[in-house]
């Protein structure tokens, strides 16, 4: 599985203080509106354990 994110601006950009409910149902406020990558992260990892059900998990990235 690949996540890849693009940093973009725009009318459905996250803003400071909005509320993303990630995959696992867990609601995260938004405080760092550059963070992006690490939600993408966070929600690959439970779509590859929900769908795949792997022994392990190895995560690469660049994250800010």
């Amino acid at each position: 599985m690949v996540g890849i994110v693009d940093n973009l601006t725009g009318p459905n950009a996250f803003k400071p203080l909005d509320i993303y409910r990630a995959k696992n149902g867990m609601s995260v406020e938004i405080h760092h509106t550059d963070a992006e990558g690490r939600l993408v992260l966070a929600d690959m990892m439970c779509l590859a354990i929900d769908e795949l059900s792997p022994k392990k998990i190895l995560t690469i990235a660049t994250l800010t």
